[in-house]
């Protein structure tokens, strides 16, 4: 398995910094991008494409759900899209699934769920 490299797409900088020092991990994941809106996250995804992308839905401007709509016409490959958010429930899962989100995790859960998603989701 080679180097995991990872999106973050979160608006709250707090977040941000816990999930980076949390995800980065030497040999095995690296967070490659940390933005705060849908147009930055697009424009990333679009040009440096990384293997996972990390989504909060609640963003400083635009949203997670609209990130996953412009995913899906992103050439192949595209990345594993996770959904990380505090607004958790049985129709934003549904949706988030729908729109091609591999995993729905709430904030409220165990970071251990975040990081079993991540490494559960390789690319290679």
């Amino acid at each position: 398995m080679g180097m995991q490299r990872i999106l973050l797409v979160e608006d709250s900088k707090l977040t941000r910094d816990l999930l980076v020092g949390l995800l980065n991990d030497g040999d095995r994941r690296a967070v490659v991008g940390a933005v705060e809106t849908e147009e930055e996250a697009f424009q990333f995804l679009a040009s440096t494409p990384p293997d996972i992308a990390i989504i909060d839905v609640a963003l400083k401007a635009g949203s997670g759900i609209g990130l996953l709509t412009r995913i899906r016409t992103l050439p192949e490959p595209r990345p594993v899209s996770i959904v990380y958010t505090n607004n958790y429930d049985r129709t934003l899962h549904e949706l988030c699934r729908r729109l091609g989100a591999t995993a729905v995790l709430s904030k409220r859960g165990d970071l251990t769920d975040l990081l079993d998603a991540v490494e559960n989701n390789d690319h290679d």
